[in-house]
């Protein structure tokens, strides 16, 4: 499995439409039908810093989204509502070992 994680900063004013635009451009169709999960997670201490994270089967569907008209529509709004930060490509692997850190296994 493999995903997206993208850290976001959204203008006040601009939450709503921003929340509204994250649920009006999930995967869809077929391309849904390989997404495991999209969720966005807001910072507890930062009202209006989100961390959006989609999982996806395997690397090919991911890269098929990530060239998606939906994903780069979806860019396109956070960059209008507010600023992308980082954005990294991470790997089962990597979150199978950042779960046993945090839960004191390694």
């Amino acid at each position: 499995m493999v995903g997206v994680e993208i850290s976001v900063e959204v203008r006040p004013e601009k939450r709503d439409e921003f929340l509204q635009a994250v649920e009006t451009l999930r995967p869809l169709g077929e391309e849904g039908k390989h997404c495991d999960s999209q969720e966005i997670y807001e910072d507890h201490g930062q009202r209006n810093r989100f961390l959006w994270v989609e999982r996806w089967q395997n690397n090919t569907l991911l890269e098929t989204r990530l060239g998606s008209d939906r994903f780069r529509a979806l860019l396109g709004a956070v960059k209008v509502l507010g600023t992308v930060g980082d954005m990294q490509v991470v790997v089962a692997t990597e979150w199978a070992e950042a779960s046993a850190a945090s839960d004191g296994r390694n």
